[in-house]
């Protein structure tokens, strides 16, 4: 119904380099997470480091939010934190996206670094920040029940730096968190 590539060519909402010598320097779209609502069909777009809204009656594509990189970690202010060359901080990359009620929430990979990624809580009409919560490690995916709970997969907690060990079980680097906000 509609051509996320083709929007991300066209407007680039989080502005940086695609391109390198005519090469992509990094994913250009990657739809990793979507949820319909009444309020349209959100798509989070892990390689567009975005989420966009898609009217699925004329297929038009829109920017609701483009979080900026994230630079308040020690990992994020490497130089190297971000594949895109004249980007500093990591990576936002959008992997879960959720409405309920009057508020889209959104959970950000934050490059894989430790502790740089976000779960944030939007207007769904406007797209405006009503809140932001800190501190995840690669959040994957997310889930919001009416009471306020809040489910959040990580799928690298825990994971060693660098490459993997002789040995290394993938099985055991996963969690979920469970933040109760009370609504």
């Amino acid at each position: 119904i509609a051509d996320l590539m083709k929007y991300e060519l066209a407007h680039n909402p989080d502005g940086q380099v695609q391109f390198v010598d005519g090469k992509p320097v990094d994913a250009l779209s990657n739809p990793f997470a979507m949820t319909w609502s009444r309020f349209g069909l959100f798509v989070a777009d892990g390689g567009a480091n975005d989420v966009l809204k898609v009217n699925p009656r004329t297929g038009r594509v829109s920017t609701f939010f483009a979080p900026r990189t994230y630079k308040d970690t020690k990992a994020c202010q490497a130089p190297d934190a971000n594949a895109n060359p004249g980007t500093r901080g990591c990576d936002p990359v959008p992997t879960g996206v959720q409405v309920l009620g009057g508020s889209v929430y959104v959970s950000t990979l934050g490059a894989e670094s430790p502790k740089a990624a976000r779960l944030y809580k939007l207007n769904a009409r406007t797209g405006k920040v009503q809140w932001v919560w800190k501190g995840f490690t690669a959040p994957t995916g997310i889930a919001v029940r009416r009471d306020g709970t809040i489910y959040i997969s990580e799928v690298t907690h825990g994971a060693p730096a660098g490459p993997p060990p002789s040995g290394f079980d993938p099985a055991t680097i996963f969690r979920i968190e469970v933040e109760n906000i009370g609504f």
